[in-house]
């Protein structure tokens, strides 16, 4: 499962990446958001976004292109080790399908 993390924190980076490992993921992450961002993105099977870490800009953009690819999107407030399992956790069940927001937006604090 191939999964595009955007936001976050620097220092964590790595350690996202070997989480993601730990569950079976083939992680991207894209701590600092820069230009041409759309083209590095690749055809991932879902996004996390922090969306505390993210410029509106950027959040907006990688909406647009999960919509239009139907990627299902998971939105974490915080950019922490925990918050992050849990939502590696959700994807790995896919448990998180019914969240009454909406199908493909999933809200995780």
């Amino acid at each position: 499962m191939s999964i595009v993390v955007l936001g976050g924190m620097d220092r964590l980076e790595r350690q996202y990446i070997d989480e993601g490992e730990r569950f079976g993921m083939k992680l991207k992450v894209f701590s600092k958001l820069e230009g041409n961002l759309s083209s590095r993105l690749g055809n991932p099977d879902a996004f996390i976004i922090f969306t505390g870490k993210i410029s509106h800009k950027a959040l907006k953009n990688t909406s647009n292109i999960a919509k239009s690819k139907n990627i299902p999107v998971y939105y974490c407030h915080s950019a922490g080790m925990c918050s992050f399992k849990d939502c590696l956790k959700c994807i790995k069940k896919d448990s998180c399908k019914d969240c009454p927001f909406n199908k493909n937006k999933v809200i995780i604090n």
